[in-house]
Protein backbone atom coordinates (compact mmCIF):
# COMPACT_ATOMS: atom_id res chain seq x y z
CA UNK A 1 0.00 0.00 0.00
CA UNK A 2 1.66 3.21 -1.19
CA UNK A 3 1.24 6.14 0.23
CA UNK A 4 -1.61 7.33 -1.78
CA UNK A 5 -3.36 4.33 -1.04
CA UNK A 6 -2.66 4.72 2.25
CA UNK A 7 -3.74 8.53 2.70
CA UNK A 8 -7.00 7.55 0.95
CA UNK A 9 -8.14 4.91 3.62
CA UNK A 10 -7.38 7.08 6.21
CA UNK A 11 -9.25 9.89 4.61
CA UNK A 12 -12.01 7.79 3.88
CA UNK A 13 -12.75 7.11 7.27
CA UNK A 14 -13.35 10.58 7.47
CA UNK A 15 -15.98 10.75 4.75
CA UNK A 16 -17.05 6.96 6.09
CA UNK A 17 -18.51 8.51 9.33
CA UNK A 18 -19.44 12.09 8.05
CA UNK A 19 -18.68 15.49 9.27
CA UNK A 20 -22.02 17.00 9.45
CA UNK A 21 -23.12 20.49 8.14
CA UNK A 22 -23.07 21.30 11.95
CA UNK A 23 -19.10 20.38 11.72
CA UNK A 24 -19.52 17.11 14.10
CA UNK A 25 -17.56 13.91 13.65
CA UNK A 26 -19.12 10.97 15.66
CA UNK A 27 -16.62 7.63 15.41
CA UNK A 28 -19.37 6.10 17.87
CA UNK A 29 -22.16 6.27 15.12
CA UNK A 30 -20.25 3.18 13.55
CA UNK A 31 -20.79 0.07 14.81
CA UNK A 32 -17.38 -1.84 15.71
CA UNK A 33 -18.81 -5.11 13.29
CA UNK A 34 -18.97 -2.34 10.80
CA UNK A 35 -15.08 -0.92 11.60
CA UNK A 36 -13.97 -5.02 11.70
CA UNK A 37 -15.86 -5.49 8.41
CA UNK A 38 -13.83 -1.94 6.91
CA UNK A 39 -10.61 -3.91 8.30
CA UNK A 40 -11.42 -7.39 6.49
CA UNK A 41 -11.13 -5.47 2.85
CA UNK A 42 -7.23 -5.00 3.91
CA UNK A 43 -4.19 -7.25 3.17
CA UNK A 44 -3.52 -8.43 6.86
CA UNK A 45 -5.83 -8.91 9.43
CA UNK A 46 -6.74 -9.11 13.18
CA UNK A 47 -3.43 -9.78 15.40
CA UNK A 48 -2.71 -10.70 18.69
CA UNK A 49 -0.42 -7.79 20.40
CA UNK A 50 0.13 -7.64 24.01
CA UNK A 51 2.26 -4.51 23.56
CA UNK A 52 -0.66 -2.30 24.80
CA UNK A 53 -2.79 -2.26 27.79
CA UNK A 54 -6.68 -0.96 28.54
CA UNK A 55 -6.61 1.51 31.11
CA UNK A 56 -9.91 0.82 32.41
CA UNK A 57 -11.67 -1.96 33.58
CA UNK A 58 -14.76 -1.47 31.31
CA UNK A 59 -12.61 -0.57 27.95
CA UNK A 60 -11.49 -3.10 25.45
CA UNK A 61 -9.49 -3.43 22.02
CA UNK A 62 -8.43 -4.96 19.08
CA UNK A 63 -5.54 -4.62 16.70
CA UNK A 64 -5.47 -5.09 12.98
CA UNK A 65 -2.56 -5.11 10.97
CA UNK A 66 -2.54 -3.77 7.10
CA UNK A 67 0.05 -4.30 4.71
CA UNK A 68 1.72 -1.12 4.19
CA UNK A 69 5.06 0.50 2.64
CA UNK A 70 4.27 3.74 2.78
CA UNK A 71 7.78 4.00 5.01
CA UNK A 72 9.98 1.08 5.13
CA UNK A 73 10.26 -0.92 8.12
CA UNK A 74 7.18 0.08 9.80
CA UNK A 75 3.96 -1.61 10.60
CA UNK A 76 0.76 -0.03 9.93
CA UNK A 77 -1.18 -0.95 13.04
CA UNK A 78 -5.03 0.30 13.62
CA UNK A 79 -6.47 -0.61 16.78
CA UNK A 80 -9.97 -0.15 17.46
CA UNK A 81 -10.97 0.78 21.57
CA UNK A 82 -14.39 0.11 22.70
CA UNK A 83 -16.56 -0.36 25.60
CA UNK A 84 -17.07 -3.62 27.14
CA UNK A 85 -20.33 -3.60 27.43
CA UNK A 86 -22.18 -2.06 24.42
CA UNK A 87 -19.66 -2.48 22.39
CA UNK A 88 -19.47 1.39 21.65
CA UNK A 89 -15.90 2.23 19.78
CA UNK A 90 -14.35 5.44 21.48
CA UNK A 91 -11.01 5.51 20.22
CA UNK A 92 -9.16 4.52 16.84
CA UNK A 93 -5.64 4.70 16.83
CA UNK A 94 -3.50 4.85 13.32
CA UNK A 95 0.52 3.78 14.34
CA UNK A 96 3.04 3.37 12.13
CA UNK A 97 5.63 2.28 14.11
CA UNK A 98 8.98 0.30 13.65
CA UNK A 99 8.04 -3.38 15.29
CA UNK A 100 8.59 -4.81 18.71
CA UNK A 101 11.63 -6.54 17.74
CA UNK A 102 13.54 -3.69 16.97
CA UNK A 103 12.05 -1.80 20.09
CA UNK A 104 13.49 -4.72 22.50
CA UNK A 105 17.11 -4.75 20.43
CA UNK A 106 17.44 -1.51 21.27
CA UNK A 107 18.20 -0.87 17.50
CA UNK A 108 18.71 3.19 16.53
CA UNK A 109 17.35 4.34 13.40
CA UNK A 110 19.56 5.58 10.64
CA UNK A 111 18.98 8.93 8.77
CA UNK A 112 17.48 7.37 5.93
CA UNK A 113 14.89 5.98 7.55
CA UNK A 114 14.35 9.33 9.64
CA UNK A 115 14.26 11.42 6.62
CA UNK A 116 11.18 8.42 4.90
CA UNK A 117 9.11 9.21 8.33
CA UNK A 118 9.06 12.67 8.52
CA UNK A 119 8.62 12.86 4.68
CA UNK A 120 5.50 11.06 5.33
CA UNK A 121 4.20 12.56 8.54
CA UNK A 122 4.18 16.22 6.61
CA UNK A 123 2.40 14.30 3.26
CA UNK A 124 -0.31 13.50 5.95
CA UNK A 125 0.14 16.69 7.63
CA UNK A 126 -0.68 19.01 4.62
CA UNK A 127 -3.49 16.85 3.75
CA UNK A 128 -5.41 16.81 6.59
CA UNK A 129 -5.41 20.37 6.96
CA UNK A 130 -6.23 20.83 3.59
CA UNK A 131 -9.54 18.10 4.67
CA UNK A 132 -10.33 19.17 7.83
CA UNK A 133 -8.88 22.88 8.01
CA UNK A 134 -6.57 24.50 10.32
CA UNK A 135 -5.24 22.86 13.81
CA UNK A 136 -3.46 23.59 17.41
CA UNK A 137 -0.02 22.69 16.77
CA UNK A 138 3.05 21.74 19.29
CA UNK A 139 6.48 21.47 18.61
CA UNK A 140 8.19 22.63 14.99
CA UNK A 141 8.89 19.93 12.33
CA UNK A 142 8.79 21.49 8.41
CA UNK A 143 10.26 20.55 5.14
CA UNK A 144 12.91 22.69 5.92
CA UNK A 145 14.34 21.06 9.21
CA UNK A 146 17.88 19.28 8.71
CA UNK A 147 16.91 15.65 9.97
CA UNK A 148 20.37 13.78 11.94
CA UNK A 149 20.46 10.65 14.03
CA UNK A 150 21.04 11.46 17.15
CA UNK A 151 18.61 14.73 17.95
CA UNK A 152 14.65 13.74 19.31
CA UNK A 153 11.81 15.31 16.73
CA UNK A 154 8.36 16.16 17.78
CA UNK A 155 4.93 17.58 16.61
CA UNK A 156 1.59 17.22 16.84
CA UNK A 157 -1.72 18.27 15.97
CA UNK A 158 -4.89 18.02 17.34
CA UNK A 159 -8.24 19.01 15.39
CA UNK A 160 -12.16 19.02 17.59
CA UNK A 161 -14.76 18.59 15.24
CA UNK A 162 -17.92 18.21 17.26
CA UNK A 163 -17.25 15.42 19.70
CA UNK A 164 -14.64 14.25 18.47
CA UNK A 165 -10.59 14.95 18.78
CA UNK A 166 -7.95 14.08 16.19
CA UNK A 167 -4.80 13.90 16.95
CA UNK A 168 -1.82 13.91 14.77
CA UNK A 169 1.96 12.81 16.03
CA UNK A 170 5.25 12.35 15.21
CA UNK A 171 7.98 11.26 17.74
CA UNK A 172 11.66 10.01 16.93
CA UNK A 173 14.45 9.60 19.90
CA UNK A 174 17.68 8.06 19.29
CA UNK A 175 19.08 7.96 22.67
CA UNK A 176 19.02 4.86 24.49
CA UNK A 177 20.03 4.75 27.77
CA UNK A 178 18.73 3.07 31.60
CA UNK A 179 16.28 5.21 31.70
CA UNK A 180 15.02 5.46 27.82
CA UNK A 181 14.98 1.43 26.90
CA UNK A 182 13.22 1.63 23.48
CA UNK A 183 13.74 3.82 19.95
CA UNK A 184 11.17 5.23 19.31
CA UNK A 185 10.27 6.11 16.00
CA UNK A 186 6.51 6.50 15.17
CA UNK A 187 3.34 8.74 13.40
CA UNK A 188 0.06 8.27 15.37
CA UNK A 189 -3.07 9.35 14.36
CA UNK A 190 -6.10 9.14 16.51
CA UNK A 191 -9.95 9.71 16.32
CA UNK A 192 -11.09 9.83 20.20
CA UNK A 193 -14.50 10.16 21.47
CA UNK A 194 -14.47 13.19 24.17
CA UNK A 195 -17.93 12.27 25.53
CA UNK A 196 -18.55 11.35 29.70
CA UNK A 197 -16.95 9.55 31.23
CA UNK A 198 -13.49 9.68 29.39
CA UNK A 199 -13.61 13.16 28.41
CA UNK A 200 -10.90 14.03 30.41
CA UNK A 201 -8.63 11.57 29.22
CA UNK A 202 -5.89 11.84 26.74
CA UNK A 203 -5.65 8.45 26.26
CA UNK A 204 -7.80 5.05 26.59
CA UNK A 205 -4.93 2.31 26.34
CA UNK A 206 -0.95 2.69 26.55
CA UNK A 207 1.99 0.69 25.59
CA UNK A 208 3.48 -1.20 28.37
CA UNK A 209 6.83 -0.29 29.38
CA UNK A 210 10.07 -2.87 28.88
CA UNK A 211 11.15 -4.66 32.14
CA UNK A 212 15.05 -4.92 31.02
Amino acid sequence: MNFKTTLFYVILLISKIGISQENSLDISSKTLAEYIDLENQFTGGKINDPSFENLFDDINHISFIRKDNSVPDTDLIIRYVFTKNDSVVKQIRYEWDIDNDTRNMRIKKDKVFRDALVSFFLQLENQLISVIGESEVQGILTDETEINVKDEYYKTHKWIIGKTRIDLTIKMYNALNNEQKQSIHYICMTYRDMEQPYSDEKSLIKRKLLNH
